[in-house]
């Protein structure tokens, strides 16, 4: 006679009440994105695998985006149109989790758009595995659909059983950590992109994105959940294609905004403890490199050199940072305690000039 082991039974148990349940919820923001929403959508529909919702969270768009949305999609049975006022991407993505009903979350920006099988790949991965999180790759993509090559991409990993604090570092510095000491195999594990995320840890540890944030707002919400995360998955596989604008850069020139940004972010590190004190410091000094190139690149002296103070304050307020920095950092922020502003004008301006 034969005997059906336990475990096999439970196995088949929750594939099926998986199965009878809302799987996934995909939440899509969209602001002025009226050229790309509908093959973003088109995307999800698309899908091999179908239990799914999807929220759209329109943020106040002033094009034909919701002209757009309620012709094609108000009357599919499985698509949530929600339609705020301009609060930003933040509110947006909070507004289409405090509705979601999906065992499994994953976010999609209205520019980008899945390959027709990440749900299916996601599902496949969740019931084989005891997992709390799932990372997929992506592909960056340029506004002539080509493909763009990228360290950060192209040397992914496919890993379980991954040190979680590995993770978190890889997502608190991309470039010291993620790069020098994990030669980027996690990926851009900052962007939420291609993540699938638990409902019950999101709503269990009421986890939400800042919305005060400009930037870095989908790192925060990361490095939140994976605190509470024991198994994680990395696939090496690129389910997820980012589109790469000119439009969506420029808030990164813009020094009065990511300096107001950054130090949002520097409050608010310094007074969680969802990091450690090395974390915080190379964090600070990856944000120092970008908010110096963002004040110089393409500039004049005269128009940045009273912005230089507000660098200095920061430097001044957390000065073990000169610690955490390379040797050319060191001689930076020295310069800049000194209030050798022009000097350093004239190294970046080399710098770049080497750099071509």
């Amino acid at each position: 006679m034969y005997v059906i082991h336990w475990k096999v039974l439970l196995n088949l148990w929750m594939v099926i009440k998986m199965n009878n349940e809302l799987f996934f919820s995909i939440i899509i923001p969209n602001y002025n994105n009226v050229k790309y929403i509908e093959k973003c959508i088109d995307s999800v529909l698309n899908q091999t695998y179908k239990n799914f919702e999807i929220i759209i969270v329109d943020d106040g768009s002033t094009d034909e985006s919701i002209k757009s949305l309620k012709e094609k999609y108000k009357n599919i049975e499985n698509i949530k149109l929600i339609f705020n006022n301009h609060y930003g991407v933040s509110k947006a993505r909070n507004t289409g989790l405090s509705i979601a009903q999906g065992q499994w979350i994953t976010f999609l920006d209205s520019d980008d758009f899945f390959d027709k099988n990440i749900l299916i790949e996601a599902y496949n991965k969740i019931v084989n595995n005891d997992i709390d999180f799932i990372a997929f790759n992506l592909n960056l993509i340029d506004e002539k659909n080509r493909k763009i090559k990228n360290d950060l991409y192209d040397n992914v990993c496919d890993s379980k059983n991954i040190n979680v604090n590995e993770l978190i570092e890889s997502c608190v510095s991309i470039k010291k950590i993620g790069y020098k000491k994990y030669n980027y195999k996690y990926g851009n594990i900052r962007c939420i992109g291609a993540k699938f995320y638990k409902r019950n840890i999101i709503e269990k540890n009421n986890i939400q994105f800042n919305e005060k944030l400009i930037t870095f707002e989908d790192g925060i919400f990361n490095i939140n959940y994976l605190n509470y995360c024991q198994n994680v998955y990395i696939s090496s596989k690129k389910m997820y294609n980012y589109f790469v604008n000119s439009f969506s850069a420029t808030k990164f020139k813009k020094f009065n905004l990511t300096y107001k940004n950054t130090i949002n972010l520097i409050n608010y590190l310094r007074e969680s403890s969802l990091i450690t004190k090395e974390m915080f410091y190379n964090f600070l000094d990856e944000s120092l490199n970008m908010l110096i190139n963002v004040l110089i690149k393409n500039k004049k002296y005269e128009d940045v050199k009273n912005d230089f103070k507000l660098i200095k304050n920061i430097i001044n307020n957390n000065k073990k940072v000169i610690d955490y920095s390379n040797i050319f950092f060191k001689i930076i922020y020295s310069l800049i305690l000194k209030d050798k502003y022009y000097l350093v004008f004239i190294i970046y301006k080399i710098k770049y000039k080497l750099k071509g």
